[in-house]
């Protein structure tokens, strides 16, 4: 009798108490800094104001007591013209809020305005460069690429429309380009600051593992595709994989403790 009062008493306070919003209110992951995730390639903030994509970006973080503003730029361009629109974004939300600086997800953009930068979060980027578009640029796949990179142009444009920002430019095969290992390698010879010293080696996949490490590496076994840390597949994942959001959280809860 005394488990069954105890479970009436579980269900009572979950129903007046959702699990977000309870956890928000002892300030879990408010952040000094707001938190800026920008999205990678052919990603956006929402669709028609429904589908987040960036699990980051979620409802579910600001009831935990982050401030976050997602930013929307170029599906489809190489990391420096996305990582300007990025700038313009916040300096935008500066303006607006009257922030000094952000905890983002560009390193490009905190080499170029490190006066925008707290922090600088990695999740997923080919830092070093990704051998799937190093084949797709080898001459010998020519038909490939074309066809890859007129489908991510034409999806790019898509994505572009329903996310609110159609006027974004568009440019696949620079954005491959941009991916690709030896694009990487000038990339990192400029940008230098946080590059790994243990790993700088690319992956036969889009972005996993070694190739992802920036600074300091909190972690590259999660059983679980680039796909499903981007929240790219509508939340579905692997059976008893962590939920992205619950680790993003995590990275969250250590910029709170950082003090950023």
């Amino acid at each position: 009798m005394k488990l069954f009062r105890c479970l009436i008493l579980v269900f009572l306070f979950c129903m007046t108490c959702p699990l977000n919003a309870c956890a928000g209110r002892n300030g879990y992951i408010q952040t000094r800094y707001p938190i800026v995730p920008a999205h990678g390639v052919p990603g956006w903030d929402s669709l028609l104001d429904i589908y987040v994509h960036w699990s980051l970006g979620g409802p579910e973080l600001r009831a935990d007591g982050a401030e976050v503003y997602s930013a929307n730029v170029s599906q489809a361009n190489p990391t420096a013209v996305r990582g300007k629109q990025l700038i313009r974004e916040l300096d935008t939300l500066r303006t607006l809020h009257g922030t000094q600086k952000f905890n983002f997800t560009s390193r490009y953009v905190a080499s170029a305005r490190p006066d925008l930068a707290a922090s600088v979060i990695g999740i997923g980027s080919p830092n070093f460069g990704s051998r799937v578009f190093d084949k797709l640029l080898e001459p010998r796949n020519a038909t490939a690429q074309k066809f890859t990179s007129h489908l991510t142009q034409a999806i790019s444009h898509v994505i572009a429309l329903l996310s609110g920002k159609p006027a974004n430019p568009q440019d696949a095969v620079q954005s491959m380009v941009s991916d690709s290992a030896w694009e990487s390698i000038e990339s990192n010879r400029q940008h230098p600051r946080g590059v790994s010293q243990t790993c700088r080696d690319n992956e036969p996949e889009i972005a996993n593992g070694c190739s992802s490490h920036w600074g300091p590496a909190l972690r590259d076994d999660y059983p679980r595709k680039h796909m499903d840390e981007v929240n790219q597949t509508l939340g579905l994942r692997k059976p008893f994989t962590p939920r992205p959001p619950s680790v993003h959280r995590g990275h969250a809860n250590q910029l709170k403790n950082l003090g950023l």
